[in-house]
């Protein structure tokens, strides 16, 4: 059915009975595509069949398929009505004249010497062809999308159109707006000639309701009334273009759609789905300038404003403002500024339709246009990371800045990406290849440190020697430093014996090439003796310059771990490092936070707890999981040295789980923190946990941090001969790793008590007696206090009283509140023994610091009580989750939903829920709402991203 074409059926009536009437002339019907030119055609077709005269009707369909078909027009017009004619028919239209020269094209079979001589005769011969068919009667030529008719069919009908103003021939074609055309200079010189234009317009609102109604109506649909709202939906989706809607109407016809106002919203979102490969299809037929704007919004994405898209399609503004409004009659234009394709398939099906050496053109042009349009490095580089083949210099260049730009917002995962692409775009071998290799490996760091170190093995060797060679050997993550041989040898090396270009122009780089080199053998008497005599010998100490700090903070942890300086001495130091060193998230990857343990054994913890407070922030800005596990393994160490016991667990826990063997500084000090607090608490779970996180590293915490576990699962099966022998092997790895201080290995206290348990009682005061001159000699409070504490552990009646007393004197001194309440706990016992009052104060006081530390004081026995009272850390700590659990409640702080969770974590979300259930109970909280506060108690740290 057509709707509202009756001008348009007028017009054409009214040239119809012109041509009959000998004044003939050129009808064109114009519109965009879908608009409906065909069906206009063929109704004007049909009222000159069902006219009055009977007139005689030629068609023809031009397609682009047979465009370059020569006369493939005319022979769709004239030859079906040659073959049907009689011999006299024929015999009377070519007899004579002109007319003849076309016979052989029309009536025979020409190859193609035939049709280059028909081609010189066709005008003239044509011409006089359809004078003879005019004679007998009126005479309807009507040619569909005239813009693809081949170029001899289309230069006759040029010819013709100039000369049938007297005859009774009426000449209807469609032209299509906006399609590509072959010939354009023809297709307008028809169109010019025309004497009617007539327009296929769209339909109005009105028009759609109408079209809609008719439809419906039409079997196997019983006639039903369309609610003007379903129909006003249809009209904006296809914006009355008659193809587009009767493509949404087949479409919604088969899914039983009620016609009713509610379900308008499903035309909308159904409708793009169904027009996508209608549009797609008229956009391949658009002009290159078309297809060029459309390839230009993809290849830009966001950044797709009018200057850049004509500058990568290569048009002028005129050129592509033609090009956008054909996008827009397609349907393709999103109502946006600046331009964009619409949603859902488009983009895609752009994207994949172009030509993969055309899509490296245009986003090398894009790049281009952004670059100097003035655009950020990370936009420049988006698009040459599209780009799979043909690099150029100055895009290595390009990747390399965007790198650099990526990695101070934090984004080290982009920086990889662009910097792993350049390497493809430079060369093959040399200080370049090198050099670029390096700068990859520190954007590697924080995500895949593992890589980093391949990386800079591989640059090494084309390195020359000096400032670029020290470079990368201090780019390598120092804690996986032992990981490579070679560089650790070269590490040594150079801090024996530094390159004298270095020392005279890269002062800072010799200093950070030492404290690297001696922090490799931080586990040998030899290299920690020459390290404290390298601190004695200062004269002034290095603190200005950040090399100097990171040597210090070496020499610092070499002190602390020997005992080789007192623990005032080294505790000013860690407090001046740590004072005059910014927190930056790359401290992860050097010797520095060696630091932490140093002013920890020094009694100065909460020194450290600032510092790493901001760090953490750092580290978070930068969203690097693996670093954060850093930080909150060194935060374990500093909490479970201020007596923070439940606050350190968590913290340990999280920092294992996450950190693995690629993050080995994290773990290891976290099963150090952890095997402590398992003795502590008597937890052989937690001893089995730290068991299971075995690692492969020349540390001496790795060792004494299983040994300790293991000596706990021998106590746990009543096997103290095995738990004492642990604890003494503990003390000879000591001696030999030269680690002297008992505020770092405290294995004499466990040892003398097993001595003691068995029966050897002078073995145990002989440990007791050490142990207290090694605290004396190292001079924290916290150290002498514990050492105190054994002794009254040990002994009897006054002298067991005095030392505890001494004890609880020297902790009320220290930051270590768990030991004081251990101390107090001890000598409130011991009080009440002897019948003294002051018990009850005392065990009052022992019990309220255990609180406030997240934590109580078991009920003992003689077999729990082994290593002193038995801790307690209060339920509800995050070490009770499984890494899972965790996950998802670091997420849930953030404030995301369960759905955003579940897409986040590729989980469902019901997982998510079952998750979040088993979080509630194990932390006992009733709600979500409770659960973040738990969190943000317990680890800060998280709730810092969630901020």
């Amino acid at each position: 059915m057509l709707v509202e074409r009756d001008a348009a059926l007028s017009a054409a009536r009214a040239a119809l009975e012109a041509a009959a009437g000998g004044r003939g002339g050129l009808l064109v019907i114009t519109g965009s595509p879908g608009a409906g030119r065909s069906a206009l055609l063929g109704a004007v077709a049909e009222l000159a069949e069902r006219g009055d005269r009977t007139v005689r009707v030629l068609r023809a369909d031009a397609t682009q398929a047979e465009r370059d078909f020569d006369f493939g027009v005319v022979q769709q017009l004239f030859r079906p009505l040659v073959a049907a004619a009689t011999d006299a028919e024929r015999e009377r239209w070519f007899s004579g004249g002109a007319a003849a020269l076309v016979r052989p094209l029309l009536v025979d079979a020409p190859g193609p010497a035939g049709l280059a001589r028909a081609a010189d005769a066709a005008l003239p011969g044509l011409h006089a062809l359809v004078a003879a068919l005019a004679a007998d009667r009126p005479v309807l030529i009507a040619v569909d999308d005239l813009q693809w008719t081949d170029r001899p069919s289309l230069r006759w009908l040029a010819y013709l159109a100039r000369r049938v103003a007297g005859s009774r021939v009426l000449v209807v074609a469609t032209v299509a707006d906006g399609y590509s055309v072959a010939e354009p200079a023809l297709v307008e010189e028809v169109t010019t000639s025309a004497a009617h234009l007539v327009p296929a317009a769209v339909l109005t609102p009105a028009g759609t309701h109408a079209v809609v109604v008719a439809k419906y109506a039409e079997p196997p649909e019983p006639a039903c009334p369309v609610d003007p709202a379903f129909s006003a939906a249809l009209h904006e989706v296809t914006a009355g273009n008659p193809a587009a809607l009767m493509s949404v109407l087949h479409g919604l016809r088969g899914r039983g759609l009620a016609l009713v106002a509610d379900a308008a919203e499903t035309v909308r979102a159904d409708s793009h789905g169904l027009l996508l490969a209608r549009r797609l299809y008229y956009l391949d037929n658009q002009p290159a300038a078309v297809i060029g704007v459309a390839r230009a919004i993809v290849v830009l994405g966001e950044a797709a404003d009018p200057e850049l898209v004509t500058e990568v399609a290569g048009l002028d503004l005129l050129d592509y403002k033609h090009a956008l409004l054909a996008l827009d009659r397609l349907g393709l234009l999103a109502s946006v500024e600046p331009p964009r394709l619409v949603r859902g398939g488009v983009r895609v099906a752009v994207e994949t339709s172009t030509p993969v050496e055309e899509r490296d053109r245009l986003h090398r042009q894009a790049a281009l246009a952004l670059h100097d349009a003035g655009r950020s490095a990370g936009e420049v580089a988006d698009q040459l990371l599209m780009v799979t083949s043909g690099y150029q210099h100055w895009e290595t260049d390009q990747l390399r800045s965007a790198a650099e730009e990526a990695a101070a917002e934090g984004a080290a995962d982009r920086a990889v990406r662009y910097l792993r692409r350049a390497l493809l775009a430079g060369p093959a071998d040399g200080p370049d290849r090198a050099r670029l290799l390096v700068d990859l490996a520190v954007a590697e760091r924080g995500v895949d440190p593992v890589a980093a170190i391949g990386h800079i093995a591989q640059a090494l060797p084309d390195l020359p020697t000096g400032p670029d060679h020290a470079g990368a050997l201090l780019a390598v993550p120092f804690p996986l430093t032992m990981r490579s041989p070679s560089v650790s040898a070269l590490l040594r090396a150079g801090a024996s014996g530094p390159d004298p270009v270095l020392v005279s122009g890269y002062p800072e780089m010799v200093l950070r090439l030492e404290a690297r080199g001696r922090a490799l053998d931080d586990h040998d008497p030899v290299p920690l003796a020459d390290a404290v005599a390298r601190l004695r010998g200062f004269d002034e100490q290095p603190l200005d310059s950040a090399g100097g700090r990171e040597l210090l903070a070496v020499l610092a942890h070499a002190a602390a771990v020997s005992a080789g300086l007192p623990a005032a001495e080294v505790a000013g130091l860690g407090r001046a490092l740590l004072a005059r060193e910014e927190p930056a998230v790359t401290h992860a990857h050097t010797a520095f936070p060696v630091v932490v343990t140093a002013v920890v054994a020094a009694g100065a913890a909460s020194t450290a707890e600032p510092w790493l407070e901001r760090w953490g922030r750092a580290a978070q800005r930068h969203d690097s999981v693996g670093q954060r596990a850093v930080v909150n393994a060194a935060r374990a160490v500093v909490a479970a040295g201020t007596g923070a016991i439940g606050k350190a667990r968590t913290l340990a826990a999280s920092a294992l789980d996450v950190a693995g063997s690629v993050w080995p500084a994290a773990a290891i000090s976290a099963r150090m923190v952890l095997a402590g607090i398992a003795v502590q608490t008597n937890d052989t779970d937690l001893a089995h946990r730290v068991l299971r996180h075995d690692l492969d590293a020349p540390d001496p915490r790795v060792a004494l941090a299983s040994l300790t576990a293991r000596a706990l699962l021998d106590v746990g099966r009543g096997d103290h001969v095995a738990a004492l022998d642990k604890f003494l092997v503990c003390g000879d790895r000591a001696v030999r790793y030269g680690w002297a201080n008992p505020a770092v290995v405290g294995w004499r206290v466990h040892a003398a008590v097993l001595h003691k348990r068995l029966g050897d009682v002078d073995a145990a005061l002989a440990l007791a007696e050490r142990e207290h001159a090694a605290a004396v000699a190292w001079g924290t409070p916290a150290v002498v206090g514990r050492a105190l504490r054994l002794r009254g552990m040990l002994g009897e009646g006054d002298e067991a009283l005095s030392a505890l007393r001494a004890a609880v004197e020297s902790l009320r001194r220290g930051e270590d509140r768990v030991e004081l309440s251990r101390a107090l706990l001890l000598l409130g016992r011991a009080l009440a023994r002897a019948g003294d009052p002051e018990s009850i104060v005392v065990l009052a006081e022992s019990d309220r610091l255990i609180a406030e530390c997240g934590a109580s004081w078991a009920a003992g026995d003689r077999d729990g009580e082994w290593a002193g009272p038995v801790l307690v850390i209060d339920s509800g700590g995050i070490a009770e989750l499984t890494k899972a659990e965790q996950n998802v409640v670091a997420l849930v702080v953030r404030g995301w939903t369960n759905q955003r969770i579940a897409d986040s974590l590729g989980i469902t979300r019901r997982a998510v829920e079952k998750s979040l259930t088993g979080t509630y109970r194990k932390l006992g909280v009733p709600n979500r709402a409770a659960l973040v506060e738990q969190w943000k108690a317990l680890a800060p740290d998280e709730d810092d991203a969630a901020r």
